[in-house]
């Protein structure tokens, strides 16, 4: 998504947004199924994944396009522009699957491709998921869904062409993470990793 106006890619998460509450009901009771949470719970789940479509597009909207910071001569301009720093690994944990899932869809929104591996306890609403996204129009070779246990998990988190990975799961996973983020190099060198670890 990096050469794809800001427009064009606010317009496929509001469409994604758009998806998820179409499908609440139906979302819900995959997360009634697969991790057991009730009615009401499942209910919130996505109604705050979609919140975070919000929160998303706005700043996207807001930051996204370049801005022009300074103007010496009519050759010579300072310009900011956010480049994506590459393909983003995103962890969800079983507990908040389809939140959690979501919320690397500011990585998206930069401009870089994302690999969701879920929890090995919750693989099918995560499916899901993804499918809203794919039917909302974002191109499938900018999001893959790679579902396995831990040994696929760092298969992930260790290929080169990994820039960043976003973890949230428990202390013993996180710490594997992080040293096999360390021990390879990613698309520019250090692998950038944020974790958000359980007791």
């Amino acid at each position: 998504l990096e050469h794809v106006p800001v427009e064009e890619r606010v317009r496929i998460v509001y469409a994604a947004k758009q998806k998820f509450e179409e499908r609440k009901f139906y979302l819900t009771a995959w997360l009634t199924y697969e991790v057991s949470k009730h009615r009401a719970g499942g209910m919130a789940e996505v109604d705050e994944t979609c919140y975070f479509f919000d929160l998303y597009a706005h700043a996207m909207e807001k930051y996204g396009a370049d801005e022009v910071l300074s103007v010496s001569t009519d050759a010579e301009k300072v310009i900011k522009r956010r480049v994506p720093r590459g393909v983003t690994a995103a962890f969800p944990p079983f507990n908040f699957p389809l939140l959690l899932d979501e919320k690397p869809i500011s990585s998206l929104m930069a401009g870089c491709p994302i690999v969701v591996k879920p929890s090995p306890l919750a693989p099918i609403i995560g499916g899901h998921a993804v499918k809203c996204f794919l039917d909302a129009g974002v191109p499938p070779e900018l999001i893959s869904y790679l579902p396995g246990g831990a040994d696929i998990g760092e298969l992930i988190v260790r290929h080169l062409g990994i820039a960043q990975v976003t973890f949230t799961g428990s202390y013993a996973g996180g710490k594997s993470v992080q040293i096999a983020a360390t021990q390879t190099d990613g698309h520019y060198g250090i692998k950038r990793v944020d974790l958000e670890l359980g007791g």
